[in-house]
Parts: C-alpha cells; sequence; structure tokens
C-alpha cells in the first residue's frame, strides 16, 4: 500500500512576497558560498518595508554586497535597460545602476543580456546545502510580492537544482551576456548626448 507520506512534493509554489522572504534567509545564512541570478528587471528596493532606493541595511544591493565582502561567490545577469518596449526613464535607470556598478567593483560578475527574460536563483552553500527558484519574480520591488501577482517554482532537491544550473549556465556563458565594463563601453559610444548620469 501507498502512504501519502511517500510523496514527499520536491518543490513548492511561491508567491513574490513568499519568494522574497526566502531569498532573505538564503541572503542571511552564514554558511552561502555562490548566488547566480538571472533576472530580466532588476532595482534596488528594501526587503522588508518595499521602499525602493532607501539604502538602509535591508536594501537589495547592501544585502549582495555585504554576501560580496564575505567571500561569497556573486554572478548576476539581467537584461538591458534601454532595450524592449518596457525600457527605463532616467529616475528608474539610477535604481538599477547604480546598485550593480557597485556590485561589480566589489568583485560580482555581472552581466547584461538583451535577450533575457528568464527569473532565476540559485544558492549553494559548503555544507552541500542548496536551494533554486525558477518563476516570474524579477529581483525587484515590483516583483518581489510589493505589486504584480507571481507565480515561481521553489526547491531543494540536488538533481532539480543541477538541471537548472545547467540551464543557468548556458545563459551565463552565452556570446550574448556581455560583462558589463564592455556594456557601458558600447553604449557609451552609441549614446552621445543621451548619456545617463553615471554611465
Amino acid at each position: 500500500m501507498v502512504h501519502s507520506a511517500d510523496f514527499v512534493p520536491r518543490i513548492a509554489a511561491k508567491d513574490g512576497a513568499g519568494l522574497r522572504i526566502l531569498l532573505h534567509g538564503q541572503l542571511g545564512h552564514p554558511e552561502v558560498r555562490k548566488i547566480t541570478i538571472l533576472s530580466y528587471r532588476y532595482n534596488d528596493f528594501d526587503f522588508v518595508s518595499g521602499r525602493v532606493g532607501n539604502g538602509g541595511p535591508n536594501a537589495l544591493g547592501r544585502l549582495l554586497l555585504n554576501r560580496i565582502r564575505d567571500d561569497v561567490s556573486l554572478t548576476l545577469v539581467t537584461g538591458d535597460p534601454f532595450e524592449g518596449e518596457d525600457r527605463l526613464c532616467e529616475k528608474k535607470f539610477q535604481l538599477w545602476w547604480t546598485p550593480l556598478h557597485q556590485l561589480h567593483k566589489d568583485g560580482a560578475t555581472v552581466k547584461i543580456h538583451p535577450r533575457l527574460h528568464a527569473k532565476v536563483y540559485l544558492f549553494e552553500s559548503q555544507d552541500d546545502r542548496k536551494f533554486y527558484a525558477v518563476g516570474s519574480s524579477n529581483l525587484t520591488q515590483q516583483g518581489m510580492g510589493f505589486q504584480w501577482a507571481e507565480c515561481n517554482v521553489v526547491g531543494y532537491h540536488g538533481i532539480d537544482f543541477s538541471d537548472v544550473t545547467k540551464r543557468v549556465a548556458a545563459i551565463v556563458n552565452d556570446q550574448l551576456a556581455e560583462p558589463l565594463d564592455d556594456w557601458v563601453r558600447r553604449k557609451r559610444r552609441g549614446m552621445g548626448s543621451l548619456r545617463f548620469a553615471g554611465l
């Protein structure tokens, strides 16, 4: 006879707020040694209050910087803010640029992919614990439960994590995924007088 306990789910579904809580826990876990993030859109916001760009202790940019300074490897791939239908205005661009530029300066691998639409979050720990999330939530105030209705699949199973990691590696290593410095040089050549402050 088969019992329901034999069918322990390998995945769970979370909305944006539920994912944000899990990511906050992962970002604070002392054993985390490697973080890989693919997020079509990115902006700096407070993980607790949802305020955008306040730079407090729970600001996304600061949380990520703290982990880099703890010798955690961080790779972050995001979309080009000047491509597609939802191009960023200058104010929103600064919420994108300022934390990404600082993360890059502090040693994170930051790449811009013009065709990226994925939202994937991978955390690996030195105790061989793994966590992944795949879904519709961008790493933004809107996608992490403060505005949009989202659905994300999360899990810890090693086989599932490995499958997701293979696809993520293909995107990170795609020839279209441009290192941040190369992207900036190309944009500076093409933008001329339209250049945004700080770029």
